[in-house]
């Protein structure tokens, strides 16, 4: 039982050492890439290179394999997304659009008239 527990305390201490090694690496990646500027290839290689390896670190452990299911999900949720098309995005668009110019105008009046109301009663003229 307590064998048990000792590798269970182990496997946690291991993804931290690894959630621990992925930042380490992620932050090193970015710092050499600022730190090789002249070669565009090499900067955006390193940079490539480092957050893939961050990732594919993370990707070992628990909290990282449950955010890879989510990503995975999350996207296959997007392609069944029915996006709109051309046309109804441009008449949406007009009609937003409409809708809060005639909302201004409205908001116009009634501000103008309680700006009336409260000048005649306060007897104040501008």
């Amino acid at each position: 039982m307590s064998q048990n527990m000792q590798s269970g305390s182990s496997s946690v201490l291991m993804d931290k050492v690894k959630w621990i090694f992925a930042v380490v690496l992620l932050i090193t990646a970015i710092v050499a890439s600022y730190y090789y500027q002249r070669p565009a290839g090499l900067r955006w290689g390193i940079l490539i290179v480092g957050i893939g390896a961050s990732l594919g670190l993370a990707a070992y452990t628990p909290r990282g394999r449950q955010l890879l299911r989510f990503c995975i999900e999350a996207r296959a949720e997007l392609r069944k997304v029915v996006w709109p098309t051309r046309e109804e995005t441009i008449r949406a668009t007009f009609l937003i659009l409409g809708m809060i110019f005639l909302s201004a105008i409205l908001l116009w009046a009634v501000d103008s008239m309680v700006w009336r109301i409260v000048a005649w009663v306060t007897g104040f003229k501008a």
